[in-house]
């Protein structure tokens, strides 16, 4: 049976993402003087990154030996020397980026403008190989390898930058490369795994991105949807209205790869899930000033120097340091389930944030078979702030827990089935996780 297809999921999210910094770009104008900062907006900045970090990050436990304190300290030295504003971003970058993150982040509009369009690729590091995994470049297609940026060598020239890339995992730190222009000269040149050297030109006008292939034909009561976002409530809505379709179905296919999220689809989940479940444990900093004081009581010079009182004061630091706020999962229990039949959910390392509040529960009740990748590991609503000069910051300020209190920040959600597409599948169009979901429905 003949199925109507969604464009693809994983081609949407990398549209997105390769290029939002250009388009957003687009649409702002700055003032002549716009290179240069003042010493007044710098130390406004700083102080403004120092009390929201104090007061809304909740994710201490992923970085445990962070000391921002004296990065913080490093960071206004190092800007108050210069009021050169891409010195400033790219600082501020790295200091944001020291937290560990993929919920925060410091983006400055004027710098996406100067750098100018994205590279065109999106990449993950497979098997230790720089892969193309889409590309709106001819002469670098997906399934290439990169070796080499300007003849330097890829994992020396990622080393250069790695520090200014906000991100939870060295996995997602290493994707991101290839979609923040501003690391990247407008014109260089690739070393390919196939000896080849490729120059690209970023102003060249950029070709689609390529879909991922989608089956022409369907086993009978066979089903399949994407969904490239939940930003939107229109695509929430689109995949209601595909399960109330095909109620009846023997089995459905839902493919969120490359879904970045957006706002949690609770609805679509009352439309799938069966069973009750316990749903997302959640820590929040708990910014109280008698428990800083009791955080602090370690740094009294009377208290350090007396033996006596040494180990109750690192005890009270410990504790009270940095006290969260921790609300564990509650009992979810299912509403009105339209299709109750095989549920098929393709995933990847790009379904992230409300992709992956729409993944747990599947995967918490066993309520679809998981196939493809492990997915992105980052969610938690983020404090915004914007600075009012084009620069802007936002601050993970809730860190998320699986039902059972296990880690889910930085190690995501793993599928049942594990297929991850290879170099030779990708330059061959093949997608053997899309093949195992048919397979599945048998």
């Amino acid at each position: 049976m003949k199925s109507a297809f969604t464009r693809s999921t994983l081609a949407v999210a990398l549209l997105a993402t390769a290029l939002g910094a250009s388009a957003q770009a687009q649409t702002t104008d700055f003032g002549p003087d716009a290179a240069h900062v003042s010493i007044e907006t710098r130390m406004r900045v700083a102080a403004t990154i120092k009390e929201s970090v104090a007061t809304y990050f909740a994710h201490w436990q992923a970085v445990p030996e962070l000391d921002f304190d004296k990065a913080f300290d490093e960071y206004v030295t190092q800007i108050a020397r210069t009021d050169d504003r891409r010195a400033f971003d790219l600082a501020t970058m790295t200091l944001i980026a020291k937290l560990g993150n993929g919920h925060t982040n410091f983006r400055d509009k004027w710098l996406s403008q100067q750098s100018g369009p994205a590279t065109g690729l999106a990449i993950d590091v497979r098997d230790g190989q720089w892969l193309v995994i889409n590309s709106q470049r001819a002469s670098v297609p997906a399934g290439s390898v990169i070796t080499s940026v300007d003849g330097e060598p890829i994992e020396t020239f990622y080393a250069k930058h790695r520090d200014a890339i906000a991100a939870s995992t060295e996995r997602a730190r290493r994707g991101k490369l290839f979609n923040i222009p501003e690391f990247f000269p407008m014109q260089f040149k690739l070393g390919l795994g196939d000896g080849r050297t490729v120059t690209l030109n970023r102003k060249d006008k950029p070709g689609f991105w390529n879909e991922p292939p989608v089956p022409k034909q369907l086993p009978e009561g066979v089903y399949y949807t994407s969904i490239p976002q939940f930003g939107q409530p229109k695509f929430e809505n689109d995949a209601i209205a595909f399960v109330q379709a095909h109620a009846d179905a023997k089995a459905l296919i839902i493919d969120v790869r490359g879904n970045g999220g957006g706002n949690t689809p609770a609805k679509l989940l009352d439309a799938l899930i069966v069973k009750p479940y316990t749903g997302w444990a959640e820590m929040s900093a708990m910014s109280v000033g008698l428990l800083k004081t009791y955080g602090a009581f370690v740094d009294q010079v009377s208290v350090k120097d007396d033996a006596e009182f040494h180990g109750f004061a690192d005890g009270m630091q410990s504790y009270f340091r940095r006290p969260m706020l921790y609300a564990p999962g509650a009992l979810v229990r299912p509403g009105k389930p339209v299709y109750t039949g095989k549920l098929i959910v393709l995933i990847d390392q790009n379904c992230a944030s409300a992709c992956e509040d729409f993944v747990m529960p599947l995967r918490a009740t066993k309520r679809a078979t998981l196939i493809g990748d492990t997915t992105y590991g980052s969610s938690g609503q983020p404090r915004s702030i914007d600075f009012g000069n084009g620069m802007s910051m936002r601050i993970g300020a809730k860190r998320m827990l699986l039902g059972d209190d296990s880690k889910f920040e930085g190690v995501g959600i793993e599928p049942d089935l594990r297929l991850v597409t290879s170099a030779e599948q990708l330059r061959r169009g093949e997608d053997p996780a899309l093949a195992a979901a048919l397979a599945a429905t048998e």
